[in-house]
């Protein structure tokens, strides 16, 4: 049964991937960086790795190379030698990802089968790897899933980048940089950067408002004030802020409003922010900004609430 897929995206990467998967590992910035997904039962079915870099003499050959010795390097450490020379490896081909050039091989240990395939984004620079993991019996159809994947795949965004994570789906513009975040059902959040425009934007939610809900007294507001505005940003110290909650036909709605004056230089910071509870999800956005970029950042958080609440 061919598997359903979902546009999948992250760290400005994205391409198709079956819609039950799901992100188990991340980690880096944007020169140097990796994520994992994995499926229903968390086996890391995909692993991403990229790299800032030029290649080096030999091309892409002796970057697979470099990488094959390393992993028998792993290998013969973690399983112990005989693992490391069972280690079998096809010969490389030639073929092309998101309009790239790139090499491809299939690595098969014990059962195991992993295919990798290794290009270089021109036009930023990484060196990507891309491997997918699977169990012998499950070949022909992951071979079928590896076209659909790599034939989707984008290294290169425009404007305008796809992140998608849990249950989520929004665009973010080009600028914004993940910084720090953390998923799990109960509470989960990521920070966003704009360092240029010196902007912030907090995505924080929870998938399971009736488990979580109780613990603040069933107050919305509560839980925007203590798990995000505290825990996460640090109660935004030295800001004066105003939080106010409301019902009407869109549902329960919690705002926060605030402002910091810093001095040396004498400078005005600005900060915006809203809650709202969907059945049970509770999702919460806040942008932080200088006072003269405050526009473009309401603007940014106003695009990303739209598309998350289906608007």
């Amino acid at each position: 049964m061919e598997a359903r897929m979902r546009l999948f995206g992250w760290r400005r990467v994205e391409f198709l991937a079956p819609e039950q998967w799901r992100l188990i590992a991340d980690s880096g910035r944007w020169d140097n960086a990796y994520f994992i997904l994995g499926d229903e039962y968390e086996n890391p079915r995909l692993e991403v790795t990229w790299r800032k870099m030029k290649l080096p003499k030999g091309g892409l050959a002796k970057l697979l190379q470099i990488y094959l010795k390393n992993l028998r390097k792993q290998l013969s450490k973690e399983l112990g030698k005989r693992a490391a020379r069972e280690l079998e490896v096809s010969e490389p081909r030639e073929r092309f990802v998101a309009g790239h050039p790139a090499l491809s091989c299939t690595l098969s240990l014990r059962g195991g089968v992993s295919s990798v395939n290794l290009w270089r984004c021109g036009d930023t620079g990484r060196v990507v790897l891309a491997q997918l993991n699977y169990r012998e019996a499950e070949r022909g159809e992951y071979l079928q899933l590896e076209e659909r994947l790599l034939s989707s795949f984008k290294c290169h965004p425009g404007s305008q980048v796809l992140w998608t994570p849990g249950p989520l789906s929004f665009h973010l513009p080009y600028t914004y940089a993940l910084v720090e975040g953390s998923l799990n059902p109960l509470f989960s959040y990521l920070q966003y950067a704009a360092p240029r425009e010196s902007r912030y934007l907090i995505i924080a939610w929870s998938e399971m408002s009736s488990r979580v809900l109780p613990q603040y007294g069933g107050s919305l507001k509560k839980w925007y004030a203590e798990a995000v505005v505290k825990n996460v940003l640090g109660g935004l110290r030295g800001y004066r802020l105003k939080f106010k909650e409301s019902s009407g036909e869109g549902g329960r709605v919690a705002v926060l409003e605030g402002h910091s004056i810093v001095m040396l230089p004498y400078v005005l910071k600005k900060v915006y922010g809203i809650a709202w509870l969907s059945g049970e999800m509770m999702l919460s956005l806040t942008t932080v900004s200088f006072a003269e970029q405050f526009d473009d950042a309401l603007r940014d958080l106003r695009s990303v609430e739209r598309q998350v609440r289906g608007g």
